[in-house]
Protein backbone atom coordinates (compact mmCIF):
# COMPACT_ATOMS: atom_id res chain seq x y z
CA UNK A 1 0.00 0.00 0.00
CA UNK A 2 1.61 3.69 -1.23
CA UNK A 3 0.34 6.98 0.44
CA UNK A 4 0.30 7.92 3.50
CA UNK A 5 -0.63 5.75 6.26
CA UNK A 6 -3.83 6.13 8.30
CA UNK A 7 -4.39 5.41 12.20
CA UNK A 8 -7.57 3.31 12.28
CA UNK A 9 -9.34 3.16 15.61
CA UNK A 10 -11.85 0.17 16.00
CA UNK A 11 -14.31 1.34 18.93
CA UNK A 12 -17.14 -0.53 20.91
CA UNK A 13 -20.52 0.51 19.57
CA UNK A 14 -21.57 1.47 22.75
CA UNK A 15 -18.19 4.06 23.53
CA UNK A 16 -19.14 5.75 19.97
CA UNK A 17 -21.60 8.50 21.58
CA UNK A 18 -18.69 9.46 24.11
CA UNK A 19 -16.02 9.39 21.55
CA UNK A 20 -17.91 11.16 18.85
CA UNK A 21 -18.54 13.87 21.79
CA UNK A 22 -14.70 14.14 23.08
CA UNK A 23 -13.91 14.37 19.19
CA UNK A 24 -16.46 17.19 18.24
CA UNK A 25 -15.42 18.93 21.52
CA UNK A 26 -11.55 18.88 20.11
CA UNK A 27 -12.30 19.81 16.78
CA UNK A 28 -14.25 23.23 18.31
CA UNK A 29 -12.07 24.01 20.75
CA UNK A 30 -8.83 24.12 17.42
CA UNK A 31 -11.57 26.39 15.52
CA UNK A 32 -11.94 28.10 18.29
CA UNK A 33 -7.97 28.43 19.46
CA UNK A 34 -7.35 29.47 15.14
CA UNK A 35 -10.10 32.00 15.20
CA UNK A 36 -8.89 33.84 18.43
CA UNK A 37 -4.89 33.59 16.91
CA UNK A 38 -5.92 34.72 13.03
CA UNK A 39 -8.01 37.94 15.20
CA UNK A 40 -5.14 38.56 17.50
CA UNK A 41 -2.58 38.85 13.99
CA UNK A 42 -4.83 41.25 12.61
CA UNK A 43 -5.47 43.34 15.06
CA UNK A 44 -1.96 43.28 15.61
CA UNK A 45 -1.04 44.51 12.09
CA UNK A 46 -3.71 46.82 12.69
CA UNK A 47 -2.26 48.35 15.84
CA UNK A 48 1.39 48.77 14.07
CA UNK A 49 -0.04 50.42 11.25
CA UNK A 50 -1.97 53.13 12.44
CA UNK A 51 0.37 53.75 15.79
CA UNK A 52 1.11 57.01 14.63
CA UNK A 53 -2.25 58.46 13.43
CA UNK A 54 -3.77 61.29 15.53
CA UNK A 55 -7.00 63.41 15.13
CA UNK A 56 -7.20 66.88 15.45
CA UNK A 57 -6.98 67.01 18.85
CA UNK A 58 -3.82 65.01 19.13
CA UNK A 59 -5.43 61.53 20.33
CA UNK A 60 -5.13 58.06 18.65
CA UNK A 61 -7.61 57.70 15.68
CA UNK A 62 -9.52 55.09 17.35
CA UNK A 63 -6.26 52.82 18.49
CA UNK A 64 -7.73 52.50 22.11
CA UNK A 65 -10.49 50.78 20.82
CA UNK A 66 -8.86 48.63 19.00
CA UNK A 67 -5.91 48.02 21.71
CA UNK A 68 -9.61 47.03 24.36
CA UNK A 69 -10.48 44.41 21.49
CA UNK A 70 -6.45 43.07 21.36
CA UNK A 71 -6.56 42.99 25.34
CA UNK A 72 -9.84 41.18 24.94
CA UNK A 73 -8.80 38.57 22.75
CA UNK A 74 -5.91 38.37 24.49
CA UNK A 75 -7.44 37.03 27.60
CA UNK A 76 -10.05 35.20 25.74
CA UNK A 77 -7.03 33.33 24.03
CA UNK A 78 -5.57 32.77 27.04
CA UNK A 79 -8.71 31.54 28.85
CA UNK A 80 -8.59 28.83 26.17
CA UNK A 81 -4.76 27.93 27.19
Amino acid sequence: MEGTPVLSMVVDDEDRPGLELDLDTLVREGARRMLVTALKVEVDAYVAAHAEERDSEGHGNGSRAVQQLDDHLRQFGAEAS
